[in-house]
């Protein structure tokens, strides 16, 4: 049954078969894969660690066991899992292949090369391991070594078509785009699951936008999208929940609750980061690059340390809202410790001693009060694009899914965080003394000296001519963990600005809601 796709079958039957034998470790495995298959993660775990219980060295337990927890984003406990395994059994290329994942999540970049490699010297014609290696060398913008992957793994796995998927993305990586689009409709839909038909219609949408035809680009990421609101994974996640914690936020910060805070401040010798916020797709990453380039200034990207400082407020005793209006000096000194030991995690010894480290995560925006009321002398850099392209290109890029990034799957669902997002940092810029700089992604590209003078000049730093070799350090940073990642190491373009008036037609359901904020910032709305 599990292999007819009859999972919710398959489950009830390998539970059936654990009351009849309690002891029966194959069963509780094949029960996990039931439930991963379900998007029951949770349960998978327990079922695989049942099975352990019951077999210790039970291998294919345990390397399901990582994946799992990997799924999960648990990747350190992932990566013990595939270590234990390949302790018993070093010639077993998939876990190998899923340790190579979980060091990549864990930023461990070129041991998850080397894990892919054994893979493939284990198991030459091991397709995943092939769309594996080209996946990160793709992300870290090795195009010579993405070429060569993709070469080899195409003629050790000549049927397998998201390897031709892979060969479109070199073609659409060296400005092929015609030749690209012939590759990815050559390729039969039928002949790839759920998850690559989705990554199929989102490429064959890039390289028709890139070749004009703009009908058939928006025709296809919509139905990229569409497919992957049915998966497994996106399930998991509520849409919903997101926008209802902005709408907390903004009934939270009242003006007579602020009225009422406690006047503290910080006692410890760190100074306030920088925080880089905006809406997803206003140009961050290109200015992160642009940032990261001056040799006094350091940028942590995308790190959850405002996370685990809101997530220490949250589980203290009392509420959130009793915790921070009566906050003391201590109670500030262990959020700033908290999120100040999980940002130096992810900065090297050297970035440390910086004259100024930037925080860059975008839709920290929405945590700008929590941030004011623990770093009350951090500076925002507020990255802004026009809400019409913004909104399209979140439509149209892949995101790794979560509450917020779901909502990019539906363009109305776009507009309508965008609007929340902004109306929150709005009645943040009203209500608290934020100090805040404004920077404008058309700008940046249209004048980029004269935008990034004035930046620096916010930042108390002096300018440098190394900022202008961004597309280097872009080059050099190796994985780079945004939608982005392709785009900064190209020079300066502005085909990005405006592209929305291709797309007026199927956007006109959605401007309305943008045109204020349009309006708001500047732009042209009609």
């Amino acid at each position: 049954m599990f292999e007819r796709g009859m999972l919710d079958e398959a489950e009830k039957q390998y539970k059936k078969a654990i009351k009849l034998k309690p002891d029966f470790a194959e069963a509780y495995n094949n029960l996990g894969n039931a439930q991963r298959c379900l998007g029951r993660l949770e349960q998978a775990v327990q079922s695989y660690r049942l099975a352990l219980n019951i077999t210790d060295e039970y291998l294919e337990a345990r390397n399901n066991l990582g994946v799992s927890l990997s799924e999960l984003s648990q990747y350190e406990a992932a990566t013990e899992c595939f270590n234990r395994v390949l302790e018993v059994n070093p010639n077993y290329a998939d876990a190998h292949n899923n340790l190579a994942y979980a060091l990549l999540k864990r930023g461990q970049y070129d041991d998850a090369i080397e894990r892919c490699v054994t893979a493939l010297e284990l198991q030459p014609d091991f397709s995943d391991v092939h769309c594996n290696l080209a996946d990160l060398f793709e992300k870290s913008n090795q195009l010579d070594q993405l070429k060569d992957a993709v070469d080899k793994g195409v003629k050790s796995c000549p049927d397998d078509q998201r390897l031709m998927l892979w060969k479109a993305q070199v073609l659409r990586r060296d400005g092929e785009y015609q030749s690209a689009r012939e590759v990815i409709e050559a390729i039969s839909e039928e002949s790839l699951d759920e998850a690559h038909r989705a990554l199929r219609a989102k490429l064959l949408g890039e390289v028709c936008d890139r070749l004009g035809d703009y009908k058939t680009a928006f025709s296809n990421f919509k139905v990229g999208n569409q497919l992957a609101s049915r998966s497994v994974s996106s399930k998991r996640y509520n849409k919903k929940r997101y926008i209802s914690s902005l709408t907390q936020y903004e009934q939270l910060f009242s003006e007579d609750w602020v009225a009422n805070w406690t006047d503290v401040s910080p006692v410890d010798d760190r100074d306030d980061p920088v925080f880089l916020v905006g809406f997803p797709r206003s140009g961050t990453t290109l200015l992160d690059t642009v940032l990261r380039s001056h040799p006094e200034i350091s940028v942590a990207e995308e790190v959850p340390a405002v996370e685990a400082m809101v997530d220490k407020l949250e589980s203290s005793a009392g509420s959130t809202a009793d915790n921070l209006a009566s906050l003391d000096s201590d109670g500030l000194a262990v959020l700033r410790e908290v999120y100040f030991k999980e940002l130096d995690q992810h900065l090297s010894v050297g970035e440390r001693k910086t004259d100024v480290v930037i925080d860059k995560l975008p839709l920290n925006i929405a945590r700008a009060g929590i941030i004011h009321r623990v770093f009350p002398n951090a500076k925002f850099i507020l990255a802004l694009r026009h809400p019409y392209d913004c909104v399209l290109s979140c439509f149209m890029r892949d995101f790794a899914l979560n509450d917020a990034m779901v909502n990019f799957l539906e363009l109305k669902d776009a507009a309508a965080l965008y609007d929340h997002v902004m109306r929150l940092w709005s009645h943040y810029c009203d209500l608290l003394p934020l100090n805040s700089y404004q920077l404008k992604y058309e700008e940046l590209v249209e004048n980029f000296e004269g935008a990034v003078k004035p930046l620096l000049e916010y930042l108390n730093v002096d300018w440098s001519s190394e900022v202008e070799n961004y597309a280097e350090t872009a080059r050099e940073r190796g994985m780079i963990n945004t939608p982005s990642y392709d785009q900064v190491i190209e020079p300066i373009y502005t085909r990005a600005s405006g592209r929305w008036e291709h797309y007026r037609e199927e956007m006109a359901s959605v401007l309305p809601v943008l045109e204020l904020w349009a309006r708001h910032y500047g732009y042209r709305w009609e």
